[in-house]
């Protein structure tokens, strides 16, 4: 789990949504690398193979030194009824027997990230 959140405010909340444990590695803000004001999460600096990682995120800030190894999903603001990890799960389960994540997303890429033009994000009151 790899996040540009604080590890005060993002611990509790990973503990809340990884209850079993599936990941065995959690990194905050401190791992992420400042590059021209913006926190980019640096999949090299993970000591793997890069091509064997893939990226979740809300944000291409985010993974704007590896975007081949990206799946870009909607940002999340409270909506209990969201599925948009639930529609990555067809591509996840494809990736985990793929030969290299770079290999697979160029080839089977959700098109146009399925999960960001299944909904638009709603504007609520407040917000502006």
């Amino acid at each position: 789990m790899f996040t540009a959140s604080l590890r005060k405010y993002a611990d509790p909340v990973c503990d809340y949504i990884d209850s079993s444990s599936y990941f065995r590695h959690r990194l905050f803000r401190e791992a992420c690398v400042d590059h021209q004001c913006n926190l980019i999460k640096d999949l090299s600096r993970l000591g793997r193979d890069v091509e064997q990682i893939c990226i979740v995120d809300n944000s291409p800030i985010s993974f704007l030194f590896q975007p081949s190894n990206a799946l870009q999903i909607v940002s999340w603001f409270g909506d209990l009824a969201d599925q948009a990890l639930c529609e990555l799960i067809p591509y996840l389960t494809g990736l985990a027997s793929a030969r290299t994540v770079v290999d697979y997303l160029r080839e089977f890429r959700p098109p146009q990230n399925a999960a960001l033009n299944s909904r638009r994000p709603r504007i609520r009151r407040g917000y502006i």
